[in-house]
């Protein structure tokens, strides 16, 4: 099963995603941190990392190099976040997709958990910041560099300009699974199953 998930900044894409590989026995391949991994030596190192803590989005082509090496490396099935942003994207790179996962979000909730979550160094997973340690790994717990309201702003504008068209482009084919993002992830996952069962 290929799937994308999709939306708002804060909308709890990163947390879902682990939840979505783990049920289905499938990768999560995440964009972010492919990027954020990009070695400094990479001649794109400095444009990616520029883009990133600005709160813009990486040219395209290369993103577009990186997730599709990633995704032809999981054959039998993923669940991708952090591409599709835009619909120039699929010029680049149209992943072939089973169902696109829209994680629906209202702006005042996605702000306070984007300034208000922390992430392991070790392997990236996301926590509030009443977490001290990592739950998995006992590591420590850091505030994303790009976590701040100027950043958020600049995360939402895009989202709002680019992004909601592609929402709209996978509605339009039929392959868009809307779910209320502001739930508890309990019951985020309950419409997530359900919908992708209803849908098979």
């Amino acid at each position: 099963m290929n799937l994308l998930l999709i939306g708002p900044p804060g909308a709890g894409k990163t947390v879902i995603a682990n939840k979505i590989s783990e049920y289905y026995s499938i990768p999560f391949i995440k964009t972010g941190s492919l990027l954020r991994d990009i070695s400094q030596e990479n001649p794109n190192y400095e444009v990616i990392s520029s883009a990133m803590e600005k709160g813009e989005l990486a040219p395209n082509s290369i993103v577009a190099k990186v997730v599709s090496e990633e995704v032809a490396k999981n054959s039998d099935g993923f669940v991708l976040d952090g591409w599709m942003r835009q619909l120039s994207d699929k010029d680049q790179f149209n992943p072939s997709l089973d169902k696109v996962i829209f994680l629906n979000c209202p702006k005042n909730i996605s702000e306070d958990r984007i300034l208000n979550r922390v992430i392991c160094r070790i392997h990236g997973s996301v926590y509030s910041y009443s977490d001290q340690v990592c739950h998995l790994c006992g590591g420590l717990l850091e505030k994303r560099n790009d976590d701040t309201p100027q950043t958020f702003e600049s995360r939402w504008s895009i989202y709002e300009e680019l992004t909601i068209p592609v929402i709209e482009y996978y509605k339009n084919l039929n392959l868009l699974l809307e779910v209320d993002a502001s739930k508890s992830i309990p019951d985020i996952m309950s419409d997530v199953i359900k919908g992708l069962s209803d849908n098979n």
